[in-house]
């Protein structure tokens, strides 16, 4: 399968970077030192077999790279919530996944 494929209002090295920034400013708040890499996050929503949910909640989906796989791969009629706490990853999250 393919990558999914997301507007980028920033390039992918200035997110991480501002992802790292708040992992040290805020590590209790963060859990990983970097987004999650494509191929770990396509097999983890390939594991969870999402095409027959009918609800999906991402929490802390950070810079939007495991939600790109999981919007892809939800039945059409099923709803997806995010919910990230820290400010400059919900801005990042944003720019990729604007409402509709």
């Amino acid at each position: 399968m393919k990558s999914p494929r997301t507007s980028r209002a920033k390039k992918p090295k200035a997110q991480r970077y501002k992802f790292l920034k708040e992992f040290l400013a805020n590590p209790t708040k963060i859990g990983a030192v970097a987004p999650s890499g494509r191929i770990l996050s396509r097999r983890m929503v390939e594991a969870a077999h999402l095409a027959d949910k009918h609800s999906v909640v991402e929490y802390g989906p950070g810079t939007g790279v495991i939600s790109a796989y999981i919007i892809r791969d939800l039945a059409p009629d099923a709803r997806y919530f995010a919910v990230e706490l820290t400010p400059p990853l919900v801005e990042i999250w944003r720019s990729k996944f604007p409402p509709r």
